[in-house]
């Protein structure tokens, strides 16, 4: 769709002098709009800059209102709060349209402002706002001066993991809380405390914020046309300077005003134009010689410079015009989401299960009930290691006899290449039988060339990576019959192997497999990122039943979903969990 604008536009132009322009109507906006629903905020602020001939031009619809490169803030009144000291009255109205602006969140959601002192001191003219909000989070600052504000402690709040992303919540309550802040400071600048911009970017979570107008892959074409809805400007018309321009600029003996000109012919660059960098503009007009020396000093110095048009050019009607000469007007618009209509307010997100962050709260040490060995393997030989020596260690006899109930096997590197085991039981039964025939078959394998040393480790699952600790024992189980699984595979022969394409593509099914097991089919694609609603021409669950019939009857008793037969089976999440922010500090 952007290119046949482009291309349309840059057809319509077809002449010296004119400008290439997109006028935007209904039929182009609704095939812009993306195919899946978004998540917008509950406010966000519009910047704009408003040119006229006059103010009765103004009034006469003679006018266009230019968006600006930046464009705006994600929260109405975000740009005026820093300046509420010098509002008088009107900052009652500021704060009466922020809090209007939460009026359109869900009941089970409450923003609260993040209180914090910046790092680099001269960003504090920036970081200084109101305390508008009924919720604050402090952040190595004092107690709120505001009355009727309350303090949320970090100690009790949570960061919580689901499918759809991560979010503070209120641990006695189980409502979200959504960090925010009313201060212009950007977040990536480096002068924000770590924490602070930790729980804005989790404030941020699942919502689509007003990016500026973008051409996608057409964005590194020379010249870009003017984008237009009716008098709104979304996107004034755009030069990229050429490699002759920048070799010009660079050349002392090269003649620059030449270069601009034929370059000004080629692409028909008008007169005036701004320098431009993100949102720095510096006004130029081309056709005056110490303006060109600034282009040329500029374009050495700049990079990623382009070349903007100008609205307030003696072609455009310059700005607003009054007795005492030309204006400029600038504009801030507060935009409100549209309240959404009655309906039940959503139950409160249930206190969550929290999952110590501090490194090693579910450790286990050597002569407890998990084995860890790690067992030094050049990687030329692990495959030979594991499908013919491990089954000596992992017999289901001595398995048996050690107490065993689960283990699982992991390559790595760090960076020399080993074998990891992991085997659970219990631990009076498990060090006394397993302890030595590890040791046996250890030394056996480095009798033979196969393998060097042999380490035992503590054993620090990680917890939070697979759902909580209520379900780390069945992600465990998963690993046991990963481990089998990987193992007869390796063990496959080569002519086995034919009617599939190599063991990368059966390695590849086997991962599509498990995660079909565990969620319907189309979300199963869309964690594996190929964003298609299709399988794969290889069935998964044919490779691998050719591979190991029957083996798939064993893993489905894990009590995880299973999608029907060609229907797709209601999504269950896994039980969420927190972590407590004051741990991740």
């Amino acid at each position: 769709m952007l290119g046949e604008l482009f291309l349309a536009a840059a057809r319509r132009a077809a002449g010296p002098g004119r400008i290439p322009e997109v006028q935007l109507d209904d039929e182009a906006l609704s095939a812009l709009v993306p195919e899946e629903p978004r998540t917008l905020p509950a406010s966000l602020e519009l910047g704009a800059e408003l040119f006229a001939p006059s103010r009765q031009g103004l009034y006469d619809g003679d006018f266009r209102l230019v968006l600006g490169a930046n464009p705006g803030s994600p929260l109405a009144g975000a740009t005026f709060s820093r300046f509420a000291p010098v509002l008088g009255e009107d900052a009652a109205r500021v704060r009466a349209l922020i809090r209007r602006s939460h009026e359109s969140t869900s009941e089970s959601e409450r923003a609260a402002c993040v209180a914090y002192r910046p790092r680099v001191m001269r960003s504090a003219n920036v970081a200084t706002v109101p305390q508008w909000l009924p919720h604050r989070i402090p952040l190595g600052v004092g107690p709120a001066a505001t009355d009727g504000t309350e303090d949320l402690n970090l100690a009790d709040l949570a960061v919580r993991a689901d499918l759809d992303g991560l979010r503070l919540v209120d641990l006695g309550t189980g409502r979200r809380v959504r960090p925010v802040s009313y201060s212009m400071l950007n977040p990536s600048s480096g002068h924000l405390p770590h924490t602070a911009r930790f729980l804005l970017e989790l404030g941020q979570e699942g919502l689509h914020w007003c990016v500026p107008w973008n051409w996608g892959a057409w964005s590194a074409a020379p010249a870009q046309p003017r984008v237009t809805l009716g008098r709104t400007v979304l996107a004034p018309a755009r030069w990229l300077p050429d490699r002759g321009l920048r070799d010009a600029a660079e050349a002392a003996g090269r003649p620059w005003h030449g270069e601009v000109a034929s370059w000004r012919q080629r692409w028909d660059v008008p007169r005036h134009i701004h320098l431009t960098r993100a949102d720095n503009h510096i006004a130029v007009d081309l056709d005056d010689p110490l303006h060109l020396l600034v282009f040329q000093e500029e374009l050495k110095r700049v990079k990623g410079l382009s070349v903007v048009e100008r609205f307030d050019g003696a072609r455009h009607g310059g700005r607003l015009a009054g007795p005492d000469g030309a204006h400029a007007a600038e504009l801030v618009i507060p935009l409100l989401a549209r309240p959404a209509r009655k309906a039940p307010a959503p139950a409160p997100l249930s206190p969550a299960e929290v999952t110590p962050a501090r490194r090693g709260a579910y450790a286990h040490v050597p002569g407890g009930e998990w084995l860890y060995a790690k067992l030094y393997v050049p990687e030329p030989f692990q495959a030979r290691v594991l499908t013919r020596h491990l089954r000596h260690l992992t017999d289901p006899a001595v398995l048996a006899a050690a107490g065993a109930d689960t283990w699982f096997v992991q390559r790595y590197a760090d960076p020399e290449a080993h074998l990891r085991l992991r085997i659970h039981g219990k631990p009076a039964q498990l060090w006394p039988v397993l302890l030595p025939a590890l040791r046996l078959w250890a030394e056996g394998l480095r009798d033979a060339g196969l393998a060097d040393r042999l380490v035992l480790d503590t054993y620090d699952p990680e917890i939070e990576r697979y759902g909580g600790s209520s379900v780390q024992a069945h992600a465990e189980r998963v690993f046991d019959t990963d481990s089998a699984v990987v193992i007869r595979q390796l063990g496959l022969p080569t002519d086995d192997l034919a009617d599939v394409p190599g063991r990368t593509a059966l390695a590849a099914l086997g991962t599509l497999a498990i995660l079909t097991r565990l969620c319907a089919e189309d979300e199963a694609l869309g964690l594996l990122g190929n964003g298609e609603r299709r399988m794969p021409p290889y069935s998964s669950s044919g490779g691998l039943e050719f591979a190991f019939p029957g083996f798939w009857d064993e893993f489905l008793r894990l009590p995880v979903p299973r999608p029907g037969s060609g229907r797709r089976a209601p999504r269950q999440a896994p039980r969420p969990h927190a972590v407590p922010t004051e741990t991740l500090i």
